[in-house]
């Protein structure tokens, strides 16, 4: 099986290093220097102590080829239509991963037979062009969009890098974004990371009423969704978010896939995101910060 990743950051490099022990794996990046690094130098995966290293092709989106059975969108919500142009004619079956649900109505246009949307629960620091570091274990959860859910059911460590099947995708997605939502505005405002929210009893207030405020508008139970965003702070105590390592590095933030949709779908219910609302303006605030600095 052939197998193309789109996207050369901390979620492409991971999906290469793993699938390319069972795949033929192609990865497409923005630039022709990382593909050229890749080329050259392989792909590095660091988990723990252990180092594993693999040799596989890389080269610049604009030199896609065809004949892929899968391609795996692997880049974040804001580029996305930066790369659809090189999905239309190209007749793979496509899995996309983004943060967020703002995308769904990108994909929905596009004539694809089969679509697969997937949700990525692993924590990944992407160390340089070819180097990733594999800082949290979880699950990739997909699901059909369009079509056929047997095409994503791909061979891949059960231990390290299991992948799940879930029936419904918007239930699946839901879930996510909740957790995305509750998570990483907090976070990139604050400066703290994943355990903070927890330890710090100001933070948790803070964390409990957005908690509250994103399940009222999803009509979701709060006591449910509240035990299992605790027990993934727990579980990634020490990560910073991907939205707080963006601020830091002065990268533009998925906020907009993430709180923008939580925002829109309160319009559409007719409810108030008081909270949403404030932390969306101050995580914009703070990208307009990164870019003045730059």
């Amino acid at each position: 099986m052939k197998i193309g990743i789109i996207g050369g950051g901390s979620i492409g490099l991971l999906f290469a290093a793993y699938l390319s022990r069972d795949y033929n794996v192609t990865i497409y990046t923005r630039t022709e220097r990382q593909a050229d690094v890749i080329c050259k130098q392989g792909l590095q995966l660091i988990l723990g102590e252990t180092v594993s290293s693999t040799m596989v092709e890389a080269l610049p989106i604009r030199e896609m080829k065809t004949g892929a059975d899968l391609l795996i969108v692997c880049v974040k919500s804001y580029h996305l239509k930066d790369v659809l142009s090189y999905l239309r004619d190209n007749r793979a079956a496509l899995l996309f991963v983004q943060n967020g649900m703002s995308h769904l109505s990108q994909v929905e246009k596009l004539p694809h037979h089969n679509i697969g949307i997937g949700i990525v629960e692993h924590g990944a620091l992407k160390l340089n062009d070819h180097t990733i570091k594999h800082t949290g274990l979880g699950v990739t959860r997909a699901a059909a969009f369009r079509g056929h859910a047997d095409l994503y059911k791909l061979k891949a460590d059960k231990n390290l890098f299991p992948l799940v099947m879930e029936q419904d995708y918007y239930e699946m997605m839901l879930k996510k974004l909740i957790v995305n939502a509750c998570i990483n505005p907090l976070t990139a405002v604050l400066g703290a990371a994943n355990g903070e929210l927890l330890k710090n009893t100001h933070y948790y207030k803070l964390f409990q009423t957005l908690t509250e405020e994103v399940t009222g508008i999803f009509n979701v139970s709060k006591a449910d969704m509240q035990e299992y965003i605790e027990g993934i702070c727990r579980k990634t105590a020490l990560n910073k978010s991907s939205m707080l390592r963006d601020i830091e590095e002065k990268r533009v933030t998925e906020i907009d896939a993430i709180l923008g949709f939580v925002m829109e779908q309160a319009s559409i219910r007719k409810k108030e995101p008081a909270l949403s609302k404030l932390l969306y303006t101050m995580v914009k605030g703070k990208e307009l910060q990164g870019e003045e600095m730059d």
